[in-house]
């Protein structure tokens, strides 16, 4: 292992295949008992999803939102390769789409739109038209996902120098341990209830809490 390389030394997983009410309730509950409430400083690493932002809100007001790097650099690259394939330069397209990912790293989220419609007006659109369905890698699509998701993006040089997760591995290795490991086997065919059911076992295994589940008296 690397000498930079971050390890989390408290942590625990929380997954359900149920509505966002019931795991909302389970992760509040789960944060509560690592102690959440003492926290001086609270941050949520999210992909910028609808209800994430939504749960944020509701239920850590006082935590900071933030717009995971990898999430936030996806789309750029293939809206550039979309222009290109509609008459923009290669050149262009990569001196365009790498000033987009400067700007974003450093949480320059308001010169990147604005360098966004300046490109727009060449190409001979002068304003984004954001009530017309959007098409996907399309430059009005990467505008409003910028827009949208504005308030959750920081400083990501800055944030990772001090030593913060700025991405979703430590998501996506979740989802690898909890559920893919598990139930996504050659051969499986899961129901919704039968697939939460052992995702509840994982959960207990995985969080050293197994032993003490059955342990416990259980109700008849």
């Amino acid at each position: 292992m690397g000498s930079n390389r971050r390890r989390l030394l408290n942590k625990q997983y929380v997954g359900r295949l149920q509505s966002v009410l019931p795991f909302s309730q389970q992760l509040f509950t789960t944060a509560r008992s690592m102690g959440i409430d003492n926290q001086e400083q609270l941050v949520i690493l999210a992909d910028g999803a609808r209800w994430i932002n939504k749960l944020a809100q509701t239920q850590y007001p006082k935590a900071s939102l933030i717009l995971d790097w990898w999430h936030l650099k996806r789309p750029v690259w293939p809206t550039v390769r979309g222009l290109q394939s509609d008459g923009l330069s290669s050149q262009d397209g990569r001196d365009w789409g790498q000033q987009w990912i400067d700007r974003l790293w450093r949480g320059q989220a308001s010169q990147t739109l604005k360098s966004i419609l300046v490109l727009a007006s060449q190409l001979g659109g002068a304003a984004l038209d954001q009530s017309a369905q959007l098409a996907e890698r399309s430059l009005p699509a990467l505008h409003q996902f910028i827009s949208n998701n504005q308030a959750a993006m920081i400083d990501y040089h800055r944030f990772q120098q001090a030593g913060y997760y700025i991405g979703s591995a430590v998501v996506e290795k979740a989802v690898d341990l909890l559920v893919c490991r598990r139930q996504k086997l050659r051969g499986q065919n899961w129901s919704r209830t039968g697939a939460d059911r052992l995702l509840c076992w994982r959960q207990l295994i995985l969080n050293h809490q197994w032993d003490h589940y059955w342990q416990q008296p259980q109700a008849a």
